[in-house]
């Protein structure tokens, strides 16, 4: 009965260990804005880690174990861990960005079924609203390379359109792909849909427009 004990608690610091490495794996893939990734982790992971010693000994204390303190401190790990993992899991979108394209990318939101993410010269792309609002992972491609990790400004956002003829409101993720922008790309929502960059037939509509 030790020996079986002794096993299960080894299988659970393991798993508790390698519960750690997923939490940090998941925050090295999340997609921030203002803080850095190794900001996230060096905060986050010694709260965790220190929460769950507490929850342990209560634990411990409780039930009258005989297992080791970092037992139960590595089983909280596992569970917080997990659930981070689950809440933060998105569905990843491959972006190929046009090659000789820097500046902004906006995926305007459409009231289409599927999501449009070929991007056009103007660094257009459409996005379903469904997709707008419940997030995703985005992997941008670019000379056949991934530089997801090189991007910024990433945002939602949403712009005001107003002519004699047009009263449009549209919603839009925008992202920032690096390098030195040629004077000739169209640099405002005004420009672009003045010079057709955006499909305004495909944009989603809203109280505002028409």
């Amino acid at each position: 009965m030790t020996t079986v004990k002794s096993k299960l608690e080894i299988a659970l610091i393991v798993l508790g260990i390698l519960s750690i490495f997923l939490g940090i794996w998941t925050m090295l893939r999340l997609q921030t804005v203002f803080v850095s990734n190794l900001y996230l982790i060096l905060l986050y992971t010694p709260i965790i880690i220190a929460f769950s010693f507490g929850l342990g000994l209560i634990t411990r204390k409780l039930i009258k174990s005989k297992w080791n303190k970092i037992t139960f401190t590595l089983i909280y790990v596992t569970i917080f861990c997990v659930l981070f993992y689950i809440t933060q899991y998105r569905t990843t979108y491959e972006i190929t960005i046009p090659e000789s394209f820097v500046g902004d990318v906006n995926l305007v939101v459409t009231d289409e079924a599927e999501n449009d993410f070929d991007i056009n010269r103007f660094g257009i792309g459409y996005i379903t609203e469904k997709t707008y609002r419940s997030g995703f992972s985005l992997k941008i491609i670019k000379n056949g390379k991934d530089i997801t990790k090189r991007i910024s400004g990433l945002n939602r956002s949403s712009t005001m359109f107003i002519t004699p003829d047009l009263n449009i409101s549209l919603d839009y993720l925008t992202f920032i792909i690096p390098g030195n922008k040629n004077d000739s790309i169209l640099r405002t929502f005004d420009d672009l849909l003045e010079n057709k960059a955006i499909d305004i037939t495909r944009i989603k509509k809203n109280k505002n427009g028409h």
